[in-house]
């Protein structure tokens, strides 16, 4: 797994902070899985105030990602990889299929070096407008896939939590 870890940080140090994020291993300081991977649509445009802004931010901006983080913990789904579609900030707008296109070899590369038995989408416009079209169909093996609500606060935290739990059962996902 360490070799898996390495590799994805080096892949990661390509990208150019503080406007392109990389994936990153949730809550951080948990053993990390290689079973799973959490794919969202693209980095929050939030940035906490008192963050460098050259320091890589991702999935720790918001109270909501917090509550997100806490809901992984809760699940069983400590250290699971998290990461984008779409590795840039840009407009807060569903990314286009040209944006898509243009991460996709780089998330492709994510998945290869994880190699994970399940890709769960955050967010059910993610998964049907980015995911199966898009991402699905490049994919070299089979994974299965499906999706949960995103954390946004259009989602009530229960209907979030209740989704979550679903899946992780589903596929058998919680470690504790």
């Amino acid at each position: 797994m360490q070799q898996k870890v390495q590799a994805l940080r080096n892949l990661n140090a390509t990208l150019r902070a503080p406007k392109q994020l990389s994936g990153v291993f949730l809550p951080s300081g948990a053993r990390e899985r290689d079973d799973l991977l959490l794919l969202a649509e693209m980095p929050s445009m939030a940035t906490p105030k008192t963050t460098d802004p050259v320091k890589q931010v991702n999935f720790g901006a918001t109270a909501r990602d917090s509550f997100f983080k806490d809901m992984l913990q809760k699940h069983g789904l400590s250290g699971v990889y998290v990461t984008d579609v779409v590795k840039q900030r840009a407009q807060p707008r569903p990314p286009t299929r040209e944006e898509i296109l243009e991460w996709r070899p780089f998330l492709l590369q994510e998945i290869e070096i994880l190699d994970p038995k399940v890709i769960i989408v955050i967010g059910r416009r993610t998964y049907e407008q980015s995911f199966l079209p898009h991402i699905l169909p490049a994919l070299k093996s089979q994974i299965s896939h499906d999706y949960i609500f995103h954390y946004c606060s259009q989602v009530s935290r229960a209907k979030f939590a209740v989704r979550l739990a679903e899946v992780v059962e589903k596929y058998s996902l919680a470690r504790i």
